[in-house]
Protein backbone atom coordinates (compact mmCIF):
# COMPACT_ATOMS: atom_id res chain seq x y z
CA UNK A 1 0.00 0.00 0.00
CA UNK A 2 1.25 3.59 -0.85
CA UNK A 3 1.54 6.38 1.74
CA UNK A 4 0.83 9.73 1.15
CA UNK A 5 3.78 12.23 1.81
CA UNK A 6 1.80 14.12 4.03
CA UNK A 7 0.46 11.39 5.94
CA UNK A 8 0.65 10.86 9.21
CA UNK A 9 1.93 7.16 9.22
CA UNK A 10 4.71 8.42 6.82
CA UNK A 11 5.41 11.48 9.12
CA UNK A 12 5.83 8.67 12.10
CA UNK A 13 7.96 6.90 10.11
CA UNK A 14 10.43 9.54 9.42
CA UNK A 15 10.52 10.68 13.37
CA UNK A 16 11.13 7.11 13.98
CA UNK A 17 13.91 6.69 11.52
CA UNK A 18 15.23 10.08 11.89
CA UNK A 19 15.07 11.25 15.69
CA UNK A 20 14.11 7.66 17.83
CA UNK A 21 16.17 5.16 16.43
CA UNK A 22 19.40 7.52 16.42
CA UNK A 23 18.66 8.87 19.67
CA UNK A 24 18.10 5.37 21.38
CA UNK A 25 21.49 4.22 19.43
CA UNK A 26 23.34 6.50 21.20
CA UNK A 27 21.92 7.03 24.57
CA UNK A 28 20.99 3.09 25.22
CA UNK A 29 22.33 0.46 22.80
CA UNK A 30 25.76 2.25 22.81
CA UNK A 31 28.29 3.27 25.33
CA UNK A 32 27.05 5.82 27.40
CA UNK A 33 29.08 5.48 30.71
CA UNK A 34 32.55 6.33 31.84
CA UNK A 35 34.27 5.61 35.42
CA UNK A 36 35.91 8.63 36.48
CA UNK A 37 38.86 8.54 38.76
CA UNK A 38 39.39 11.94 41.49
CA UNK A 39 42.89 12.70 42.88
CA UNK A 40 44.30 10.29 44.62
CA UNK A 41 43.70 11.07 48.45
CA UNK A 42 46.96 9.12 49.59
CA UNK A 43 50.47 9.09 47.95
CA UNK A 44 52.52 6.28 48.98
CA UNK A 45 55.54 8.44 49.19
CA UNK A 46 53.21 9.84 51.93
CA UNK A 47 52.81 6.68 53.88
CA UNK A 48 55.83 5.69 56.13
CA UNK A 49 57.64 2.74 56.30
CA UNK A 50 58.00 0.61 59.91
CA UNK A 51 59.79 -2.46 61.29
CA UNK A 52 57.34 -5.35 61.85
CA UNK A 53 56.14 -5.92 65.28
CA UNK A 54 54.68 -9.59 65.91
CA UNK A 55 53.95 -9.70 62.41
CA UNK A 56 51.67 -6.70 62.45
CA UNK A 57 51.91 -3.33 60.56
CA UNK A 58 49.15 -0.29 61.19
CA UNK A 59 48.40 3.07 60.27
CA UNK A 60 45.79 5.62 60.63
CA UNK A 61 45.52 9.08 58.83
CA UNK A 62 42.09 10.84 57.38
CA UNK A 63 41.08 12.73 53.83
CA UNK A 64 38.34 14.51 52.41
CA UNK A 65 36.76 12.82 49.45
CA UNK A 66 38.17 14.76 46.51
CA UNK A 67 35.86 15.69 43.54
CA UNK A 68 36.17 13.89 40.02
CA UNK A 69 37.08 16.22 37.16
CA UNK A 70 34.54 16.31 34.25
CA UNK A 71 35.89 14.53 30.80
CA UNK A 72 33.12 15.02 28.97
CA UNK A 73 34.77 16.92 25.85
CA UNK A 74 37.17 13.27 25.37
CA UNK A 75 34.34 12.08 24.08
CA UNK A 76 32.40 15.41 22.33
CA UNK A 77 34.21 18.61 21.28
CA UNK A 78 33.03 21.57 23.22
CA UNK A 79 30.94 19.85 24.70
CA UNK A 80 31.93 20.91 28.65
CA UNK A 81 29.70 23.49 27.75
CA UNK A 82 27.01 21.28 27.93
CA UNK A 83 28.07 19.55 30.93
CA UNK A 84 24.50 19.50 32.57
CA UNK A 85 22.13 17.42 33.98
CA UNK A 86 20.27 15.93 32.64
CA UNK A 87 22.81 15.71 29.19
CA UNK A 88 25.35 14.94 31.66
CA UNK A 89 24.57 13.11 35.36
CA UNK A 90 27.43 11.54 37.49
CA UNK A 91 26.55 8.60 40.59
CA UNK A 92 27.85 5.56 41.98
CA UNK A 93 30.61 7.53 43.81
CA UNK A 94 33.22 5.04 45.16
CA UNK A 95 35.98 5.08 47.51
CA UNK A 96 38.99 2.54 45.88
CA UNK A 97 41.77 1.53 48.31
CA UNK A 98 44.54 -0.45 46.01
CA UNK A 99 47.76 -2.07 46.91
CA UNK A 100 50.09 -1.56 43.97
CA UNK A 101 53.16 -3.67 45.14
CA UNK A 102 53.88 -3.55 48.76
CA UNK A 103 56.80 -5.13 49.97
CA UNK A 104 59.52 -6.08 53.07
CA UNK A 105 63.31 -5.16 52.78
CA UNK A 106 65.32 -7.95 55.16
CA UNK A 107 68.32 -7.26 57.24
CA UNK A 108 70.67 -7.97 54.05
CA UNK A 109 69.08 -5.74 51.80
CA UNK A 110 66.95 -7.90 49.97
CA UNK A 111 63.33 -7.13 48.93
CA UNK A 112 60.30 -9.30 48.73
CA UNK A 113 56.81 -9.62 48.16
CA UNK A 114 54.83 -11.40 51.12
CA UNK A 115 51.74 -12.91 52.13
CA UNK A 116 49.32 -10.60 53.88
CA UNK A 117 46.08 -8.92 53.20
CA UNK A 118 45.04 -5.13 54.39
CA UNK A 119 42.12 -5.01 57.03
CA UNK A 120 40.61 -1.34 56.28
CA UNK A 121 38.90 0.05 58.57
CA UNK A 122 36.41 3.37 57.44
CA UNK A 123 35.23 5.75 60.13
CA UNK A 124 35.62 2.90 62.73
CA UNK A 125 32.77 1.33 60.88
CA UNK A 126 33.42 -0.37 57.54
CA UNK A 127 35.96 -2.98 56.90
CA UNK A 128 37.73 -3.36 53.66
CA UNK A 129 40.04 -5.93 53.16
CA UNK A 130 42.84 -5.77 49.81
CA UNK A 131 44.91 -8.34 48.50
CA UNK A 132 48.38 -7.78 47.45
CA UNK A 133 48.48 -6.17 43.96
CA UNK A 134 44.60 -5.77 43.88
CA UNK A 135 41.68 -2.83 44.27
CA UNK A 136 38.91 -2.99 46.39
CA UNK A 137 36.03 -0.05 45.88
CA UNK A 138 33.02 0.71 48.57
CA UNK A 139 30.06 3.31 48.07
CA UNK A 140 31.21 6.76 48.89
CA UNK A 141 29.46 10.18 49.66
CA UNK A 142 31.28 12.92 48.00
CA UNK A 143 32.50 14.94 49.62
CA UNK A 144 32.31 13.25 52.26
CA UNK A 145 34.64 13.22 55.50
CA UNK A 146 36.65 9.95 56.31
CA UNK A 147 39.28 8.13 58.29
CA UNK A 148 41.10 4.92 57.20
CA UNK A 149 42.97 2.56 59.89
CA UNK A 150 44.94 0.22 58.23
CA UNK A 151 46.01 -3.00 59.11
CA UNK A 152 48.15 -5.84 57.60
CA UNK A 153 49.40 -9.26 59.44
CA UNK A 154 51.87 -11.54 58.46
CA UNK A 155 51.77 -14.87 59.00
CA UNK A 156 55.57 -15.62 60.67
CA UNK A 157 56.87 -18.67 58.99
CA UNK A 158 57.41 -16.47 55.48
CA UNK A 159 60.03 -14.94 57.44
CA UNK A 160 62.08 -18.00 58.57
CA UNK A 161 64.52 -17.15 61.19
CA UNK A 162 65.03 -13.65 60.05
CA UNK A 163 64.36 -10.94 63.21
CA UNK A 164 61.34 -9.44 62.52
CA UNK A 165 62.47 -6.36 63.95
CA UNK A 166 64.64 -5.82 61.37
CA UNK A 167 62.21 -6.50 58.88
CA UNK A 168 61.25 -3.05 57.33
CA UNK A 169 57.98 -2.97 55.43
CA UNK A 170 57.14 -0.55 52.57
CA UNK A 171 53.40 0.14 52.20
CA UNK A 172 52.35 0.69 48.56
CA UNK A 173 48.79 2.20 48.39
CA UNK A 174 46.59 4.61 46.67
CA UNK A 175 43.10 5.70 48.11
CA UNK A 176 41.20 7.40 45.16
CA UNK A 177 37.46 8.47 44.09
CA UNK A 178 35.79 7.03 41.38
CA UNK A 179 32.47 8.62 39.70
CA UNK A 180 30.77 7.36 37.14
CA UNK A 181 29.92 9.65 34.32
CA UNK A 182 26.30 8.95 31.90
CA UNK A 183 26.59 10.97 28.89
CA UNK A 184 23.55 9.08 27.25
CA UNK A 185 21.36 11.94 26.59
CA UNK A 186 24.30 13.95 25.39
CA UNK A 187 25.25 11.14 23.21
CA UNK A 188 21.61 10.89 21.38
CA UNK A 189 21.27 14.35 20.94
CA UNK A 190 24.61 14.25 19.15
CA UNK A 191 23.29 11.34 17.20
CA UNK A 192 20.13 12.59 15.72
CA UNK A 193 22.13 15.40 13.41
CA UNK A 194 25.10 12.79 12.58
CA UNK A 195 22.62 9.59 11.87
CA UNK A 196 21.66 12.30 8.95
CA UNK A 197 24.28 13.84 7.53
CA UNK A 198 26.32 10.37 7.79
CA UNK A 199 23.80 7.64 7.28
CA UNK A 200 20.52 8.69 6.18
CA UNK A 201 21.41 11.57 3.85
CA UNK A 202 23.56 9.48 1.90
CA UNK A 203 22.00 6.38 1.60
CA UNK A 204 18.92 8.72 0.33
CA UNK A 205 20.92 9.81 -2.48
CA UNK A 206 22.38 6.39 -3.63
CA UNK A 207 18.78 5.26 -3.11
CA UNK A 208 17.63 8.06 -6.05
CA UNK A 209 20.57 7.19 -8.11
CA UNK A 210 19.49 3.61 -7.84
CA UNK A 211 15.87 4.46 -9.02
CA UNK A 212 16.47 6.85 -11.34
CA UNK A 213 18.30 4.17 -13.03
CA UNK A 214 15.86 1.69 -12.63
CA UNK A 215 13.43 4.74 -14.62
CA UNK A 216 15.53 5.30 -17.28
CA UNK A 217 15.37 1.88 -18.03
Amino acid sequence: MDIAPNSRLAYAIRILVLVALPFLLGAVVLQHTEDLQGTPLQTPAEIPKGYLQAATYEFTHESTLAQTSSQVASFFPFADYLNIAPLVTYGSTRLCFQDTGSYVTYSNGTNSTPTFQWEVTVNNVSNVSVSPDSTRCMPAATNGQYSFAWNAEFPTAQFGTENLSEVVFTPEIIIYPVVTMNYGILQGLAFIPAFYLFIFYPAAGIWKKIHSGFLAQ
